[in-house]
């Protein structure tokens, strides 16, 4: 029900841009299907059907001149020619039917040495309401077909004289071989073949675009979710995978993706949040990172943001709140046994369990340390909250990896504490409707949701519009943030060298 409410409203939403667009992104398979539709059409026209030879005699049926004068003294004589005409067509198609008239066909054919049993049909029809009757042979022997309609025409002649006492019934064109078939008309089917296969393969496209409610692109999730595109992460292989044996961060200046997309699409990532409206009272901007589900880059994307806003210069703590599948050890690539649970538990003060300036930057990490059998318990208790008070003191932001919101309550706990969420959609995966529940139970939760992130973003190539400048330089999709790179003059130095790079390498 819910894949057919977003499917009518996405029908709803297309227009003729969407229709090319359409086109556009899947002519290589449309085309590829008409030219193998039309292949098989035209080899099936080809070498699997026998063709269909025709051989025509044009026949006049005469009128009987019996009772003419009489008609034409009593003025008459239209109306009974008229009269007289129709009866004669309704008897010569029936005359042909007759087994009498079938079985002196039969045996004229069979007497022909070049006769050797092949079927054959005959099609009778009268030319334009007119006295001349057309007889087509159709056979897949041309020879034969001229056989039959000799004999047809030769029976004709002879049974109307002597049946129907007309006198001057006779032959108007003789039949003869012919010399093409005319079925299968194989270079019409084959066009209508090639047509077909364009229409059925562009349908099939349509169809499965209509019922795919996966959110794509940055301008589907902002238009279906109603929130502000905070940042694109593209889709890079070095990050994804069980052949990442690293760490997974992306952000650091030193690494060798300090100049990749990737990096740039973090760092825009950070400038938009840098101008958000969020405007605490006192202390740290609490930020909440969360996804519909597992598996939608959250932990991956809140490690990178904490990165690049460390990297320059503002003073992040972040925090492991994912409880039960805590990934921030796999992201940061460490084994810190101690964390979050251990100070909640009052085992562990915050000095004891947090991981300070990591990666020498204003960094502190607090990962989860030993899983809980009650997270959302945990979380929820007064201590929790007091933690996050006491650091806000002490850092500009705090980022909490929170577990996904449809699965557990945990996300919407977190969120009493946060002064905003960041909703992650993966590109291709999450749909609009899982995406909007998910939204849904945290506005319930009167959270304050300031945008969303797109993950592992693959830009479609050759798209209408172009992605080429937005999705290669900064991932800029702000949507209603007006920010300017100037706050951020490393990116803007690392910009104009690439641009000047492909000026003179293209140059």
């Amino acid at each position: 029900m819910l894949n057919s409410s977003s499917a009518s409203r996405k029908f709803e939403q297309m227009d003729l841009r969407a229709y090319w667009l359409l086109f556009a992104r899947n002519w290589r398979r449309i085309i590829l299907a008409g030219i193998i539709a039309g292949a098989a059409v035209w080899a099936v026209n080809r070498y699997l059907i026998k063709p269909t030879y025709s051989s025509r005699i044009i026949l006049y049926f005469g009128r009987i001149t019996d009772g003419i004068s009489d008609a034409r003294q009593n003025g008459a004589y239209m109306r009974y020619g008229l009269n007289i005409g129709s009866e004669l067509i309704r008897d010569y198609c029936e005359l042909l039917k007759t087994k009498r008239f079938k079985r002196e066909v039969n045996d004229i054919i069979t007497q022909n040495p070049d006769f050797h049993g092949e079927k054959f049909s005959v099609e009778v029809s009268v030319i334009n309401k007119t006295r001349l009757l057309s007889l087509e042979i159709l056979c897949h022997n041309p020879q034969v077909s001229k056989i039959v309609a000799d004999a047809y025409a030769t029976v004709f002649v002879e049974e109307v004289k002597n049946i129907l006492n007309i006198q001057n019934s006779q032959v108007v064109d003789q039949a003869e071989v012919p010399s093409a078939p005319i079925k299968p008309r194989i270079y019409v089917n084959t066009a209508l073949g090639l047509i077909g296969g364009i229409v059925l393969m562009y349908l099939f496209c349509f169809l499965r675009s209509l019922l795919d409610v996966r959110i794509k692109t940055p301008e589907q999730m902002s238009e279906c979710l109603d929130l502000p595109v905070l940042g694109v992460i593209p889709e890079d292989e070095r990050f994804s995978g069980a052949e990442n044996s690293g760490h997974e961060i992306a952000a650091l200046e030193e690494t060798s993706y300090s100049e990749s997309n990737i990096a740039e699409a973090f760092h825009s990532l950070r400038v938009n949040l840098q101008y958000d409206d969020i405007a605490p009272e006192n202390g740290a901007k609490v930020l909440l990172v969360t996804s519909s589900l597992p598996s939608e880059g959250k932990s991956f994307i809140s490690s990178n943001l904490a990165v690049s806003l460390a990297g320059i210069g503002k003073k992040v703590l972040l925090i492991n709140c994912d409880l039960r599948k805590p990934a921030l050890q796999k992201v940061f690539d460490q084994q810190h046994k101690l964390g979050i649970v251990n100070i909640l538990v009052g085992e562990k003060t915050f000095d004891d369990a947090v991981v300070r300036n990591v990666f020498n930057l204003p960094l502190d990490v607090l990962f989860c340390g030993p899983t809980p059998p009650n997270p959302s318990k945990l979380l929820g208790i007064e201590k929790f909250g007091n933690l996050l008070s006491e650091q806000k003191k002490n850092y500009d932001y705090i980022i909490c990896d929170a577990p996904p919101v449809l699965l557990f309550s945990d996300a919407a706990v977190i969120g009493n504490y946060a002064d905003g969420a960041i909703m992650v959609v993966r590109a291709n995966s999450t749909t609009d409707q899982t995406a909007l529940n998910a939204i849904r139970q945290l506005k319930q939760n009167k959270l304050n949701i300031i945008g969303a992130v797109m993950s592992r973003f693959v830009p479609p190539p050759n798209a209408y519009g172009g992605y080429s400048a937005n999705y290669s330089y900064g991932y800029n999709y702000n949507c209603g943030y007006s920010v300017s790179n100037s706050a951020d003059s490393n990116s803007l130095r690392r910009i104009i060298s690439k641009l000047a790079a492909k000026i003179f390498r293209h140059g």
